[in-house]
């Protein structure tokens, strides 16, 4: 009895991250940056295989801006957590579907086509290249959600669904964190 509770409730969090996850794509936009939410940026996951090219390039474009970021220097506490937390998990996450595409598929990644979605930091004063990169990171992350939305109606793999649910879980709490910092 108490395993089956500890699985309905564990079902019942992740149904609650699907659904805060949903009402970003459909209720949320940042500034005046939506533009970065439509047109190239929209993606269809149709396979695993799409997933995997597109997650790939799109969580390495998070982790060389989070990077840019750390190494600019900055110095506030939870931001510095928020940028080291990106790096360390999305690139154990490209690593982890860098090796699950070569094994599934018997070939090296290649990127595929990839319209970037992060501007350049370069240049701008501290403060400018935070708020770009939480506005930037935001929309990024709201992209992230709904490819992962996607792959969850057509896989069945249980290394991917546990990715999707980290996904949803890690980068909607994210997407809630940037927010406030950008208040």
């Amino acid at each position: 009895m108490k395993r089956e509770y500890q699985i309905l409730v564990g079902a019942a969090v992740v149904l609650g991250f699907v659904v805060l996850a949903m009402n970003f794509e459909f209720g949320h936009t940042v500034g005046t940056h939506q533009e970065h939410s439509e047109g190239p940026h929209q993606v269809s996951i149709e396979s695993e295989r799409d997933f995997l090219v597109h997650m790939i390039v799109h969580h390495e474009e998070a982790v060389e801006s989070a990077q840019f970021l750390l190494g600019a220097g900055i110095t506030d506490p939870v931001l510095l957590e928020l940028t080291e937390s990106i790096v360390r998990e999305q690139a154990r996450e490209v690593a982890l579907m860098r090796a699950w595409y070569e094994e599934w598929f018997g070939e090296a990644f290649v990127p595929g086509e990839y319209h970037a979605m992060m501007r350049s930091l370069a240049g701008l004063a501290e403060e400018e290249q935070v708020r770009v990169f939480l506005e930037d990171m935001i929309v990024h992350h709201e992209a992230a959600l709904e490819a992962t939305r996607q792959l969850l109606l057509i896989t069945i793999r249980p290394e991917l669904v546990a990715l999707a649910e980290e996904i949803i879980s890690s980068q909607a709490m994210e997407i809630a964190l940037m927010q406030r910092l950008l208040q």
